[in-house]
Parts: structure tokens; C-alpha cells; sequence
């Protein structure tokens, strides 16, 4: 077993009163299992990731690998292995010599590094390459060395800390999927660090983002997506993010109802019972819906009768705005719609024939909206 425990780790540089650049961090990453820490710049993730590799020593709290706490442990001692960001490869040496090289640090008999050298090769495709220099390679293929030289290794834990960063957008989305099939195939646990989210919902069986040294959520790509546990969960996952807004919940009848631009909408009962809204009738939220979740009129108008069905909503009332921004991206379409009070993005097929420009009316999914406090920024569903 070699999944990973963090119990409330934290890391203070010194100088300036004590930089924290890691607070009260718990994890458990369980043997086996993809997990990505996600975020903004200086957020701390990579510095998580070096505590664990013994790059950096930890200020606080205890760090576990299968088990055993490696809180001063030698990073040789951690059974680990990390790919960097600059792949960290022997300009002088060939592709061969700077996989096997940790292997020959351990003084491992000649016969087996050939062994893992080649079997690490074979599963990378780069066997023809092993006797180039990295001068002679693409980016693409010196990541895939640095894989290779982490997996002869054989280790119970790998980090990588942003592997595709230095690559293009097509490579990167090359590597993202044989880093996942690497995965899948050597049966390791990966502890994954980006701040690219799209590589985080694409690869991550459980995600972690952090923002300032905090983990702010934790959980599985479609429940980040769908119901984020705050405002900045909610504006960094996805692409385009969700769009946040302002709106006054208002009690109707027996229920709530949650006024946008001058229209108010009646809230579905089924996501936002009387104990979610208890307390805020009267009050401002911010509500929360993404692009593909906010529908043009048009929808409704005969224009969309060659798609093969239409989203069935819980009501047809709309808000007006006009497009000022048309972005085609292939088989999507984002609009930009200014709303009173808020410009907010939807998505439409690329095959609809809608308005480049001019006034549109929006119809929000209510079964997909999020409300969130305007005070702690949190979702309503969580805080009750």
C-alpha cells in the first residue's frame, strides 16, 4: 500500500513576519489513486508537492507514504519519484544514460537497467530514441524521458509538478491522455500538480483546489463542476467559468424566488428546499450558472429543430440582453450577452442560426443553478 496522508501540514518561510505558503493541509490520497492539486499561481500546490518529496522541509504537521511518516526522511529513503517542470535531463548524456542513471546511483546490476530501461522505453515508444541526445529531441518526447527515467525506477508514489507546462496545446493534450494510460497501466499512486484546471478535470479521479495555502475543495471533477462548495471554486473550474451574478432571493407563496435583471424566477423546490433559503428572504446572493446551462430563445423558436431534443426546464421565463461578442470554437458557439447589471456567457451549438449581434432573451436552467452567500462567498447548500 503507498497512498499518501497529509495531517495538517503547513509551510512558513522565514523573513517578513513568516511567509505561509501551506495552512492546515489534510489529504488522504489513497494507494493507487490520480489525484490533482489545482490553482492559481503561489497558491502553494507546488510547494505541497516538494514537502512530499523532500524539497522542501515541512513547517508543520505530519506527511505519510504506505504508512510510514517521512517527515525526515532522506527523498531517497521516500519511495518516490518526481518529473519536474524542465525535465531535469543530462544535456551530455543520451536518452539511454540519463534514464538509467538513478539506476546507477543505486550501483543496480548492468543486466537489470538495461531490463527496466527497455521495458520503460517499450511502454513510452521511445525505444528508437534511446541513443539521442535531449539537443535532439521535441518537447514531447523529452517529457516522455522523464517518465521514462521516473518509472525504471519502479517507485510506489510518482509527483509530477506541472509535467506539460513547457509543451504546446496539441502536445499537451497528447500527454494528458498517455500520462493517464501510464496510470492505468503501472498501477501507481500519481500526485499530480497543475494550474491548468482543464488538465485537472481531464485527468484527476479526485481533485484539490487550493487557493493562498488552503485546500478549498475537494472532490471528484463533476462535483467541482456542478455544485462548487464556494465563488472561487466556482470561477476558476471550468472554461469558460461558471457565471456569478447578483440576485435578492424573495419568498412567493410558499416557496422562494430569486430576482436577475428585473425578472424573478421561481426556485425549484427539489434544489432549494425551505431549509437551504431559510434566513435569506430578502436578502442578495450570488447565483451561479454555467454557459451551457443559460439558453437563448431562439431555442424555443423552431431554430434548433435539427438537434435531436431540447432541454425540458423548469420555466420558459427569460431575461433580456444584448450580444456584443460572438466566439465560434468549433462545434460551440460562446455568446456574450450583456444582462442588466451583468454580462454572462452562453453556449449554443455552432450549427444554430442565432443573432452575431443584437438584442437576445435568456432562459436559465434553474435546475442548475447555484446560490452562493455574498458574504463568505460559500454555497447555500453547504451552510445549512
Amino acid at each position: 500500500m503507498a497512498g499518501i496522508l497529509f495531517k495538517n501540514v503547513g509551510k512558513t518561510y522565514p523573513g517578513m513576519g513568516g511567509t505561509k505558503a501551506v495552512r492546515d493541509f489534510n489529504l488522504a490520497v489513497e494507494d493507487k489513486e490520480f489525484v490533482v492539486i489545482v490553482g492559481p499561481s503561489g497558491c502553494g500546490k507546488s510547494t505541497t508537492i516538494r514537502m512530499v518529496a523532500g524539497l522542501e522541509d515541512i513547517t508543520a504537521g505530519e506527511i505519510f507514504i504506505g504508512g510510514r511518516c517521512i517527515n525526515h526522511m532522506e527523498p531517497k529513503e521516500r519511495d518516490i519519484a518526481m518529473v519536474f517542470q524542465n525535465y531535469a535531463l543530462f544535456s551530455h548524456m543520451t536518452v539511454f544514460q540519463n534514464m538509467a542513471f538513478g539506476l546507477q546511483q543505486r550501483r543496480t546490476p548492468k543486466a537489470q537497467i538495461a531490463e527496466k530501461v527497455r521495458k520503460a522505453a517499450e511502454i513510452l515508444e521511445i525505444v528508437p530514441l534511446l541513443q539521442r541526445k535531449p539537443g535532439a529531441l521535441s518537447g514531447g518526447e523529452r517529457q516522455r524521458v522523464a517518465l521514462g527515467r521516473a518509472i525504471v525506477r519502479d517507485p510506489a508514489v510518482f509527483l509530477l509538478d506541472e509535467p506539460l507546462s513547457n509543451l504546446d496545446a496539441k502536445m499537451r493534450a497528447a500527454m494528458r491522455a498517455e500520462i493517464a494510460k501510464l496510470h492505468q497501466r503501472l498501477g501507481a499512486t500519481f500526485l499530480y500538480v497543475t494550474h491548468d484546471q482543464i488538465e485537472a478535470m481531464t485527468m484527476g479521479e479526485r481533485i484539490v483546489v487550493m487557493q493562498a495555502g488552503e485546500i478549498q475543495q475537494v472532490d471528484t471533477p463533476e462535483n467541482l463542476y456542478l455544485n462548487p462548495c464556494n465563488t472561487f471554486v466556482a470561477g476558476f473550474i471550468g472554461s469558460p467559468p461558471m457565471n456569478l451574478g447578483e440576485g435578492a432571493v424573495t419568498k412567493q407563496g410558499d416557496g422562494f424566488a430569486l430576482e436577475i435583471g428585473g425578472v424573478r424566477f421561481e426556485l425549484p423546490r427539489a434544489r432549494f428546499p425551505e431549509e437551504t433559503l431559510a434566513g435569506y428572504a430578502g436578502r442578495e446572493v450570488v447565483w451561479g450558472l454555467r454557459p451551457e446551462n443559460i439558453f437563448p430563445e431562439f431555442f424555443y423558436a423552431g431554430e434548433a429543430d435539427h438537434l435531436t431534443g431540447r432541454p425540458v426546464l423548469a420555466t420558459t421565463q427569460a431575461v433580456e440582453g444584448e450580444v456584443f461578442l460572438s466566439e465560434m470554437t468549433g462545434a460551440d458557439t460562446y455568446l456574450h450577452v450583456r444582462i442588466p447589471g451583468k454580462d454572462v456567457i452562453c453556449r449554443v451549438s455552432s450549427g444554430l442560426r442565432h443573432r452575431q449581434k443584437g438584442k437576445l432573451k435568456l432562459i436559465p436552467d434553474l435546475s442548475r443553478l447555484v446560490l452562493f452567500d455574498q458574504d463568505s462567498g460559500r454555497n447555500l447548500r453547504d451552510a445549512v
